[in-house]
């Protein structure tokens, strides 16, 4: 097996975890931006919202989805670390 050929199927075999850390960041990047939408848009409708027992259960909804959110983020900047690291 020729220098080049094997260096790139090392390069590959070291690259693949880095590859896949990558996707999962995407992932979770994505699902972060979702539920960041989802949760402007309870905000927007505990805004509208006339009846108390609608605004109490808008606002245990958000109160979720904050603590989602901030899940998301730790396991977002622990993959970040774990790549620079």
């Amino acid at each position: 097996m020729k220098y080049k050929k094997l260096m790139r199927r090392i390069q590959t075999l070291f690259d693949e975890p880095e590859r896949q850390r990558q996707q999962q960041r995407k992932k979770l990047q994505r699902l972060l931006k979702k539920l960041r939408h989802k949760q402007q848009q309870l905000q927007h409708k505990l805004e509208q919202a006339d009846r108390q027992d609608d605004q109490q259960e808008l606002r245990d909804k958000i109160a979720l989805l904050k603590q989602q959110r901030r899940k998301l983020v730790a396991a977002l900047q622990d993959l970040k670390a774990g790549s620079n690291g």
